[in-house]
């Protein structure tokens, strides 16, 4: 019998890189927990662990703003990222982070993100972080869950971009399951669950993807009144060179948009949450250099 040792070896150490790749994927994530006290919003707890930090910049306006850092730069094949935020005792919080969060080419195995967020009564909870940038051939799943106390405030807003599009990057296979899910008093109130997995490049030229368009955001606000400042922030995005729509059903306000240029879906977002009125701008986002 005639065994092929170059082929088992060549499987072997497969399988030997593949277990060196898990042993060094990145478990990590940040905890954030804001109350108010003494006429300002303070941490009252945190918590980081992997690559994962949080800075908290002086604000000046009485809320707290939290900065998510990766020290490691990106998020890989097989990394298991989790982020909590939850707001009590009529505090404000917004959470962002200090650049966009790349998501390389996967070895196989996807990397996922879950975010936690809980708002309680009076509180108002931002979470706002800057594009996530999808590599050609990565795979990422991100699920978001958010519990809003009835008189709470909760503006949760994404971009994602399909790219290096300023360095000409064309895409190829990828994977992309996006999942949110808002509750309100315990109650579903919006649920959502998008899934590309395939060619990338093929899937956002379909119209009723991305009708050739490489950026996408989503902006949700939950709110006892979010119904009134559809008009504010329609006004706000009418001469914006994105393609946007805005509309309101229930206390949520959703607004979705679509772009070939990052810049452009970065201008429009900040134009929505000047216009929703709800929070600070978050510093990051007029600062921060992608």
């Amino acid at each position: 019998m005639f065994v092929d040792g170059s082929r088992s070896d060549l499987a072997a150490a497969e399988i030997t890189a593949q277990q060196c790749l898990a042993s060094i994927r990145a478990q990590a994530g940040v905890r954030i927990v804001a109350h108010h006290c003494d006429g300002r919003s303070r941490l009252s707890a945190l918590a980081e662990h992997g690559g994962y930090r949080a800075k908290f910049p002086d604000t000046r306006n009485g809320s707290l703003e939290a900065v998510i850092i990766n020290t490691g730069g990106g998020v890989v094949s097989g990394d298991r990222v989790h982020f909590e935020a939850h707001a009590v005792n009529a505090s404000r919080l917004t959470v962002t982070s200090s650049t966009a969060e790349r998501v390389y080419r996967s070895t196989g195995a996807s990397a996922d993100v879950n975010v936690k967020l809980s708002v309680a009564s009076r509180s108002t909870l931002a979470w706002l972080p800057q594009p996530t940038i999808l590599f050609s051939g990565s795979r990422f799943e991100r699920r978001i869950v958010a519990d809003v106390d009835a008189d709470a405030c909760l503006p949760i807003g994404e971009i994602t971009a399909f790219g290096r599009i300023s360095s000409g990057e064309t895409m190829g296979q990828g994977l992309l399951r996006d999942r949110w899910e808002i509750r309100r008093n315990g109650r579903l109130i919006f649920a959502e669950a998008a899934l590309l997995d395939g060619d990338f490049q093929a899937m956002l030229a379909k119209p009723a993807v991305a009708d050739g368009s490489r950026c996408i955001a989503l902006l949700i606000l939950v709110s006892e009144n979010s119904g009134e400042r559809t008009d504010a922030v329609r006004t706000a995005l009418a001469a914006s060179p994105s393609r946007v729509g805005v509309s309101a059903w229930n206390g949520l306000l959703a607004l979705r948009a679509v772009t070939d240029r990052l810049e452009d879906l970065q201008i429009a977002m900040r134009l929505a949450v000047q216009a929703l009125g709800v929070c600070a701008m978050p510093a990051a986002w007029i600062n921060g250099h992608n």
